[in-house]
């Protein structure tokens, strides 16, 4: 099996290493760029499609899969790169406990993968787009709940009171809420996780459809906890 790139990674450390690859995007077959489907990636899929374009090379695009049919095709060959997490690669893919430093986990990530798929890791990204939980800021101040462990307190005295917007991943993920839920002692009852894709995650919460909402580190427009 030919060495493939995953990343949490660098654009341009993905170019370096394409180019020594005579074979693949000049002259051979197009050099596949897998992407999620969430904004996210969309984006990123875009970008390293544009950089591979503008440096000569055929380039072929296929987004809007889930993290287990894109990890799928990698494996399979069909994708030759794509943007990834170490946070999903251990628990995900390598079943494997999380590791709560980045570097650490970046280099557990890529030892196994290398050694046991032939998947290579390049430079790890500056940017680290973790889980974090939302809520409008007015309410959140109203409540009192400026951290996770203040939303814990709140549930704990007030039970079946707030609903929770989330993604079929983040809701049954081992690091998602049901290790929120083990961490800070708390519990939401099933009736208050509203499972929706996550893109409309965040439009719940603003039209207060939710109290609580999964979103990533990176977003800005609510009051993370």
């Amino acid at each position: 099996m030919k060495s493939k790139m995953l990343s949490g990674i660098i654009i341009v450390m993905i170019l370096t290493m394409v180019t020594s690859c005579s074979t693949v995007g000049i002259g051979g077959k197009p050099i596949s760029v897998g992407g999620k489907n969430y904004t996210e990636q969309y984006l990123l899929s875009e970008m390293t499609a544009f950089l591979l374009d503008d440096a000569g090379y055929d380039v072929k695009q296929m987004n809007n899969l889930s993290s287990t049919v894109v990890r799928k095709a990698l494996e399979n060959e069909q994708v030759d790169l794509m943007w990834e997490y170490t946070g999903t690669a251990l628990l995900t893919y390598m079943g494997q406990d999380t590791i709560a430093d980045p570097a650490k986990a970046f280099q557990r990530v890529k030892e196994i993968d290398g050694k046991e798929n032939d998947i290579h890791w390049m430079n790890m990204s500056n940017v680290n787009n973790t889980y974090a939980l939302a809520m409008r800021e007015e309410q959140a101040k109203e409540l009192g709940i400026q951290s996770i462990s203040d939303l814990a307190a709140y549930m704990n005295d007030h039970p079946g009171e707030l609903s929770i917007a989330s993604d079929a991943e983040f809701a049954n993920r081992p690091d998602g809420i049901p290790g929120v839920e083990k961490t800070y002692g708390f519990q939401f009852d099933t009736n208050q996780i509203n499972q929706m894709d996550i893109g409309l995650t965040q439009r719940a919460l603003d039209n207060g459809d939710v109290d609580v909402s999964v979103a990533f580190e990176t977003d800005s427009h609510h009051c993370g906890i």
